[in-house]
């Protein structure tokens, strides 16, 4: 646990303690812990300065000053429980409750996923040692009058009678000797040097090696560089864990022949955690045009230079957001240019508006052929080790990192004994523990950077055994028993902070894990869902999803995507099995590739008045919204769509302001008629004909509609603007 999760914790002791209904808390011992209460918000606020540092710092000195105030906050939540425990034992009739308490404990370890062999600590001081005390002991107290309990027949809640004056004179001393070392830690933080693990930005070191498996996600990457997007600035990122094959699969695809082909310039650059922009503009236009990367003066006009340039660039280990925020703004509306931008990196959150491909662990087959080939090369695997090597790269669960170490320390080894290869598959000798040792130095990192509110439910999954089904519910009690929910920055709710905190720590969530979620968090008001599908996924299941979506009755804005959409013609259940949440406001879809037909389940929500379909969230040439449908709807955005005719019937769409369509190709005929006085149609980058029929539109006596259309097809992008109206 980290400083800032022993703060939650004993915050949430404290707060128990003042407002159990178990405890009568004798004069002044509200206002003696109430002091040590009010300094924790404070220690929290200074301890998360650390997530607002740049990754390229060093945080050797301020991780060990965490450690030291952790440890004095445990020292203090220590003696805190131990006079609780004190006092609530000198009042327990221990007789009475030893059987009631046997059955309890004996539960909750049942319940756990692994039997511990339980060794309780000594009791209190100066308090005779009964069979009660010592179970009782292993609690904290909340968990211990919990677990007194009786199930199933009625139960008076015990009430104790609890004095800490005794904490008069160490709470003062606690909160000097705090307040010293979150002044300590302010200038640390402060005062961070560079890290000087890391490497300054390079180029990259050419290697050799095929890569093995990852081909359906190097043919999906290559057909996002090559795709044509209309002079467009396409940007991809390749997101994974450490070691899981980011820069592999980067390398295939700069390396690739069509690749090669295809662009006249390719440019690779190691990002890093050190480099600045001006830094990696610098060292592109260097690669490109042959130029000393030291020229200060070359990074000057970086745009201007790109122009008319048909380029791929790589970014390999990006870790600040900084870097792809200003490389895509340096780039935006370049004119005759196909720039195509692709990334590594361990976090999604290094640029939001890219589109991201996670990359997946190898499976059984895959993992094999690279363990293999990294440890006989071009020579096949002995048939005597057969057996064993399927199994040494089944334990290495898939991941890249894990196996060419593991492969590393064999092919060293020089020993092809069956018996040592069998020892190695069984995890009898120490092949697999040094191999984990090494590949610790490469996702430590992962963990060190993670914000403050991350890090312990993350320690906490690890309680759980390898390919554990962990339940929601369980991860649910155990931070809400170390106070991890008690005070969030945006005071969500309990199953509001579960939800941000899996979804950020979890890359990836199989749409089974998914659904799971949906049914622990009925409270939601806003809901995102990412979702990356191969071809080898079962589509209906994006169906079974949203209906899973619709018992979320308090949910008001969703937002639904689909990471790397692939568009299919045939769904095999029933738009009627589509269903959504009645109380939504703002609908977000993109990726989906239903047909328009299914739209009448969202046309029919009552409350519905933001709706932004993107990337064929539907697919079809024509969709003729039913009559008194999208009621209360006041925008619609259509983007990258083929559709040809938007033909709403009558009485629909009543209140709709704003429509805007872009990048729809194929667009001929818009048929609506606005309702309102005054009303908007934004068109960017659509068929010129649709521009020719809303020339021609007619709008209701007494309307005004502004018409705005944006062309960049040719070398200067060109607006058209023009007003509508009938005034007779």
């Amino acid at each position: 646990m980290t400083a800032y999760g022993a703060v939650n914790s004993l915050r949430n002791t404290i707060d128990y303690i003042l407002h159990s209904s178990y405890f009568n808390l004798v004069e002044p011992s509200p206002q003696i812990i109430q002091l040590a209460y009010n300094e924790l918000d404070p220690l929290q606020e200074i301890l998360e300065r650390l997530d607002r540092t740049r990754t390229s710092k060093s945080r050797k000195k301020v991780n060990a000053l965490d450690g030291r105030i952790k440890e004095l906050i445990w020292e203090f939540q220590d003696l805190l429980e131990s006079l609780l425990y004190h006092q609530i034992f000198s009042q327990f009739h221990a007789d009475q409750v030893y059987e009631e308490m046997k059955s309890r404990v004996q539960g909750f370890l049942e319940s756990l996923p692994s039997q511990p062999q339980i060794l309780f600590q000594s009791p209190p001081p100066h308090h005779t040692t009964t069979r009660t005390q010592r179970v009782l002991h292993y609690f904290k107290p909340k968990r211990l009058l919990h677990y007194f309990k009786p199930k199933g027949r009625k139960f008076i809640a015990p009430r104790f009678s609890i004095d800490l004056q005794f904490l008069q004179h160490e709470v003062p001393s606690f909160i000097q000797r705090l307040k010293d070392m979150e002044e300590e830690y302010i200038y640390e933080v402060q005062n961070m040097p560079e890290d000087d693990d890391d490497e300054s930005i390079s180029t990259r070191t050419r290697t050799k090696s095929m890569m093995i498996g990852l081909s359906d996600q190097l043919e999906q990457l290559k057909d996002y560089m090559m795709m044509s997007y209309d002079n467009r600035l396409v940007t991809v990122g390749i997101v994974g864990t450490a070691g899981v094959g980011k820069t592999a699969l980067a390398e295939a695809v700069f390396e690739d022949p069509d690749i090669l082909s295809h662009f006249e310039h390719r440019v690779w650059v190691r990002v890093g955690k050190k480099s600045q922009f001006d830094d990696v503009s610098r060292e592109i236009l260097a690669q490109m045009f042959r130029i000393s990367q030291g020229d200060h003066e070359l990074g000057a006009c970086f745009k201007e230079r790109l122009q008319a340039r048909n380029c791929l660039i790589v970014l390999d280990d990006v870790w600040e957001r900084q870097i792809m925020d200003s490389l895509l703004s340096s780039l935006q509306n370049i004119n005759n240019g196909s720039i195509r931008i692709l990334g590594t990196t361990r976090d999604r959150n290094t640029n939001v508006s890219m589109d991201w491909i996670l990359v997946r662990f190898l499976n059984e087959e895959e993992s094999k052929e690279l363990l293999c080939q990294k440890v006989f090369g071009e020579k096949d695997c002995p048939f005597q080790l057969d057996k064993a090597a399927t199994k040494i790269a089944k334990n290495c669960e898939g991941l890249p990192l894990t196996i060419v170490t593991v492969a590393d320390i064999l092919s060293k080894s020089h020993n092809t004994d069956p018996k040592y290869w069998e020892d190695v598959a069984e995890m009898r000798n120490s092949v697999f523990t040094d191999a984990y040792n090494e590949i610790s130095k490469v996702l430590y990192p992962s963990y060190e950077y993670l914000p403050q509110y991350l890090k312990m439910p993350f320690l906490y999954m690890g309680v759980f055994p390898p390919d554990y089904d962990i339940p929601i519910s369980k991860i649910m009690n155990m931070l809400a028993t170390e106070g991890w929910f008690h005070n969030t920055q945006k005071k969500q709710s309990l199953e509001d902070s579960v939800w941000k905190c899996l979804k950020e720590l979890c890359v990836n969530a199989s749409i089974c894990t998914i659904l799971k979620l949906f049914r622990r968090v009925p409270c939601l008001k806003k809901l995102g869902v990412h979702i990356e599908l191969t071809p080898y996924d079962d589509h209906n299941d994006l169906l079974r999803c949203v209906g899973h979506i619709s018992t979320l009755g308090s949910l008001e804005t969703l937002k639904y995507s689909i990471i790397n959409p692939v568009v299919k013609y045939d769904y095999a259940f029933r738009s009627s099995l589509m269903k959504l949440p009645r109380r939504l406001k703002k609908l977000h879809l993109s990726g989906m590739g239903f047909p328009w037909n299914y739209m009448d389940v969202i046309g029919s929500l009552p409350l519905l008045e933001v709706l932004k379909l993107r990337a064929y969230a539907f697919r079809g040439s024509k969709w003729e919204a039913q009559e008194t449908s999208f009621l209360k709807l006041k925008f619609l955005l259509i983007e990258d769509s083929d559709l040809v005719q938007w033909k709403p019937r009558s009485g629909s769409f009543p209140n709709l302001m704003y429509l805007s369509m872009k990048h729809c190709y194929k667009l001929e005929e818009i048929h609506w008629l606005f309702h309102y006085r005054f009303g908007t149609i934004e068109l960017v980058n659509c068929n010129p004909v649709a521009l020719t029929w809303l020339k021609q539109l007619r709008p209701d006596p007494f309307t005004m509609i502004d018409v705005t259309a944006t062309y960049s097809f040719d070398e200067k992008p060109v607006t058209i603007k023009f007003r509508r109206y009938c005034n007779c």
